[in-house]
């Protein structure tokens, strides 16, 4: 072990926390163990390379590869942290049932000591683990080698140097010329995951995992002792990390998750921070607002229409973002009136330092999908419903193996913005600018079969009617999720749509569709103007396709959509929807209840 080799013990905290704080001086300075063999390293960067087959592929997309998917979520980064908790799960299968919390110092309303343990520059850390030749060099990890790669992680030499996550490798080598750039190991990364995993229930049974390198865990009872301070555990906590897989932990505690999470921040990198409950509101007071989870670009524009804007340094109304004093001091209605009644509330008290949010060690799982968002390019229309089957097939193979069913399907698909300059593209098949479109349906009773999932997917990839050609990712959620059997179904029935959004243009699905579907249409039809929508003033002009009642569903694509989904690819329209009454009728279904438009949502996204 690494510790062992700097002349740690691992059964010696103190020993081996002098051995980590040693070694991570000298990664980030390149001092002590001085600088590795940028040849030999690039060698084992080439070695790692040519064991991994994935990169023996040429790069291909949707339209070229039929093992696309399949090929696609054994590379996929995102893929591979989103299912983590897949294997997190098995490991806590093996563990006792978690006991009480235990009582906070003073009893009730107590003070509580959440520690946050956030892993430094995991990928890069597990990349240099046994390799000496990576010694005090700057490592950066990612899939490509070439210029138009992304780097996903960096150590600190490297961010040193100005690399940044995010970063193509052509700007990360003029900035470190010598920078090594290894592949992904989703394998060594799930047993180093695990071994810090199993670190943390060795200290405390009430261990919240939220990734590969990130946990939450309560030691309120062993600061209750007496015996440590919260500093000295996190320390204690690091040090054992170490020792344990070689890698550094960084480490914030404080009386709740958020406050935790925030003191991390100040940890690194390399480090541990505490922060008492009596000193919340004095470290919170100067923090820009944009540092609290979940506060991005949309939330601030919103404070600074309300005038919630930065008062520090005498500067003057909506020229700063404001910090979380200036928001904490805001009346409650106005930010109720900015971002809603319950965002405006919660975040009020997050910038005041209150975090009400129940300890679930083993939260339930709230939604199962999956994305596809890079390499995907179809030619036409049967494409992207083959592409959505497959999704869905993955979709539920994912919730068999979690044992959930679900009862609110959502397909998403990124539509391509026409002239978008291909500088923000991600190489040659990444998506580039595009709309995020979402449909959205629920079902009377859960169910996690793929034919089921499916029926309902290709209806609303054809109620969003994107032309196949300008799609540039897909991916299905299925949500409401349950494991009671009582409530569990054999398909989709009876769906209601989601409350109609608001559509600018209803365009012709059977002239787009018809081809796959083989429908006849030799006068291109104009589909039927639902009923019940935003705008039945006679002008002509449909802005919505209207509520549950709306005769929507019955124009040839949505119908053709919907045959096609059960199976029914050939023959007239007239023979498929003739089967689709049958197959409702084997299963139950008295009735078919047709969808008019669901609401949708349209963003646009750099990539």
């Amino acid at each position: 072990r690494p510790a062992l080799a700097m002349g740690g013990d691992p059964r010696d905290v103190p020993a081996a926390r002098a051995a980590a704080e040693a070694a991570h001086r000298a990664m980030r300075s390149g001092e002590g163990r001085g600088p590795g063999n940028p040849s030999a390293a690039e060698d084992v960067a080439q070695v790692a390379r040519r064991n991994e087959p994935l990169l023996d592929m040429k790069q291909r997309t949707t339209h070229e590869d039929p093992n696309f998917m399949e090929t696609f979520f054994k590379a996929s980064r995102l893929h591979y942290i989103g299912t983590w908790k897949h294997r997190y799960e098995a490991f806590l299968e093996d563990l006792p049932p978690t006991p009480k919390l235990p009582a906070p110092e003073g009893g009730p309303g107590g003070e509580r000591v959440i520690l946050h343990v956030d892993m430094d520059c995991f990928f890069a850390s597990v990349a240099a683990l046994g390799r000496p030749e990576l010694a005090g060099l700057p490592v950066a990890v990612s899939w490509s080698s070439a210029g138009v790669g992304e780097l996903s992680s960096c150590n600190y030499l490297a961010r040193n140097a100005g690399c940044r996550a995010g970063m193509r490798i052509a700007r990360a080598k003029e900035l470190c010329p010598n920078l090594i750039v290894m592949p992904y190991e989703f394998e060594r990364y799930s047993t180093v995951a695990i071994d810090v995993y199993r670190t943390l229930h060795e200290l405390s049974p009430h261990v919240m995992g939220v990734s590969v390198d990130e946990a939450y865990v309560d030691v309120t009872g062993l600061a209750a002792c007496g015996r440590k301070t919260p500093r000295e555990i996190a320390e204690d906590v690091r040090a054992k990390i170490f020792a344990k897989t070689g890698c550094v932990a960084s480490v914030g505690s404080g009386p709740n998750r958020l406050i935790a999470r925030l003191a991390t921040k100040r940890a690194k990198p390399d480090g541990s921070h505490h922060v008492p409950a009596s000193n919340a509101s004095s470290f919170l007071a100067s923090m820009p607002v944009a540092e609290l989870p979940g506060v991005g670009r949309g939330t601030l524009e919103k404070l600074r229409r309300e005038g919630i804007c930065s008062t520090v340094g005498g500067v003057g109304p909506n020229t700063a973002d404001p910090t979380c004093a200036d928001v904490a001091a805001a009346p409650l209605s106005v930010l109720r009136r900015a971002l809603g009644p319950k965002a405006g509330a919660q975040l009020r008290d997050a910038s005041r330092g209150i975090d009400a949010r129940a300890w679930e060690a083993r939260p339930p799982r709230k939604s199962v999908g999956a994305q596809v968002t890079w390499g995907v390019r179809f030619a036409e229309a049967s494409e992207a419903v083959a592409f959505v089957e497959k999704l869905c097939a993955e979709v539920s193979e994912r919730m068999r193996r979690l044992k959930v069913k679900g009862r609110t399907l959502t397909l998403k698909i990124l539509r391509a913005v026409a002239n978008a300059p291909a500088t923000h593209m991600k190489g040659s098949i990444g998506h580039g600018v595009c709309d995020h479109l979402t449909r959205s349906s629920t079902v009377s009773l859960s169910v996690d079969d793929a034919p089921s999932l499916s029926r309902e997917a290709v209806r609303l990839l054809a109620d969003l009617n994107v032309p196949a050609d300008q799609i540039r990712g897909a991916g299905v959620q299925v949500t409401r999720l349950d494991s009671d059997p009582a409530s569990h179904g054999g398909g989709f029935r009876f769906f209601k749509s989601a409350p109609a959004g608001r559509r600018s243009d209803w365009t012709d699905r059977a002239s787009r569709y018809a081809g796959w579907y083989d429908v006849e249409e030799p006068n291109k039809p104009k589909p039927n103007k639902p009923t019940g929508g935003d705008d039945d003033d006679g002008s002509g002009k449909v802005d919505s396709p209207g509520g549950e009642d709306s005769p929507g569903g019955k124009e040839p694509g949505a119908m053709n959509a919907y045959a096609s989904a059960l199976g029914a690819r050939g023959g007239s329209l007239e023979r498929a929807l003739s089967r689709v009454a049958a197959v409702c009728e084997e299963t139950g279904g008295s009735e078919i209840r047709e969808r008019g438009g669901s609401g949708g949502t349209s963003e646009e996204e750099e990539a």
